[in-house]
């Protein structure tokens, strides 16, 4: 079998978009290898298990490693591929996710279909009820002004906390993951956010229903990389 090597280290939202590129792939007889950061590798035990996720530190040359200082070609003489999907856009230009799928004629329109992920219910309800000491009837906004995959993180300063009413912010906890606040996103009132990996998180959990309050902010100076991915509507600020 051909190993096909994905170059998309980082990013959650970036991952959780490509799993149809590593679906296709797969249906077509490649071996999905996907090297992904060092704090990441967490993923592997959520997501599909026909990729092969490793781990590699964030400074890790993927092409240098698996075909030599001196590659020339995409394909070594194994003919293993390696598809450079973080630099799709600098070859496609943007949008910049939409890129990535242009880059190996897939189209992308049904991404959400790929994206399956397990819930670990005790994680979740330990964040919820341990942590944020939330209740069952708890009425609160979620605000989440993070993005960037660490230790990279960056704040988004200029979305508005609330002053009059119960939230939640989004923030890392030891030990705490992305996935671990699907509960916490499912039972939110309204949802403020900067555009990053929970919106994927989002569709997939209101993927039956309509979430009218996703309130969104964009670290762009337009909504380009993201109008059209998303099944929910969302109001832009």
């Amino acid at each position: 079998m051909t190993n096909c090597i994905l170059d998309q280290p980082c990013g959650l939202g970036d991952i959780f978009f490509c799993l149809k590129i590593a679906y296709t792939l797969k249906e077509n007889g490649y071996k999905v290898i996907w090297p992904v950061n060092d704090n990441l590798i967490y993923i592997k035990e959520y997501l599909p298990d026909y990729i092969d996720f490793i781990q590699v530190s964030s400074d890790y040359s993927f092409k240098e490693h698996f075909y030599g200082h001196n590659a020339t070609t995409l394909e070594n003489s194994k003919g293993d591929i390696y598809i450079p999907l973080r630099n799709a856009n600098i070859l496609y230009g943007r949008p910049v996710l939409q890129a990535k799928y242009k880059m190996l004629d897939i189209e992308y329109e049904n991404w959400l279909e790929y994206f399956e992920f397990k819930r670990d219910l005790n994680r979740e309800n330990y964040l919820y009820y341990d942590v944020l000491k939330l209740k069952d009837d708890s009425i609160y906004k979620l605000y989440n002004r993070q993005y960037g995959t660490p230790p990279n993180t960056a704040i988004y300063n200029k979305i508005p906390m609330p002053v009059d009413s119960i939230y939640v912010e989004m923030k890392y906890y030891d030990g705490i993951n992305i996935f671990d606040w699907c509960k916490v996103i499912e039972k939110a009132k309204e949802i403020y956010t900067i555009d990053t990996s929970i919106l994927f998180i989002i569709d997939k959990l209101f993927q039956n229903k309509i979430f009218n309050h996703l309130h969104l902010w964009s670290r762009q100076l337009d909504y380009i990389d993201i109008d059209g991915l998303f099944k929910q509507t969302y109001i832009k600020n």
